[in-house]
């Protein structure tokens, strides 16, 4: 984590322009569900260009050892529009198809990595991706 400086002090992950960088974050099944409903990325807008990124998403289910439990899926990596240049707070739907596979319980952890290919041609971003979390909802 690092910290922005001069508009703000708000705690951010940086994932660095001109090369490949990533963030992971864990979310554990609340009692009475089953799924993730939707996942969503919230970032500082401070670009139009695009971000080369991808998703991917482990699961690992409560009941059993770590080596066992991890099952895998990941979104293809994609150019995706940034939402603008003024600060403001934007948020990035991540795609079904890094999720959608997982079916858990209660304790069951899911985690999401968030991947930027910084440095490659298509990422024309030219800024540091300021992340500010992710949202997850589970049903």
């Amino acid at each position: 984590w690092t910290f922005i400086t001069a508009t703000s002090t708000m705690a951010v992950a940086r994932l660095a322009d001109a090369a490949s960088s990533n963030l992971t974050c864990n979310f554990q099944f609340p009692p009475n569900t089953t799924v993730v409903s939707s996942s969503r990325i919230i970032y500082i807008a401070t670009s139009t260009g695009n971000l080369f990124m991808r998703t991917q998403t482990r699961f690992i289910k409560a009941t059993t050892t770590l080596t066992e439990a991890v099952s895998d899926n990941s979104d293809s990596q994609t150019a995706v529009a940034g939402a603008g240049t003024n600060q403001s707070i934007a948020s990035l739907a991540i795609p079904a198809g890094a999720f959608d596979l997982h079916t858990g319980a209660n304790g069951d952890i899911i985690q999401f990595i968030i991947l930027r290919a910084g440095a490659d041609g298509s990422d024309t971003y030219n800024q540091p991706w300021d992340v500010v979390g992710v949202e997850t909802t589970f049903r």
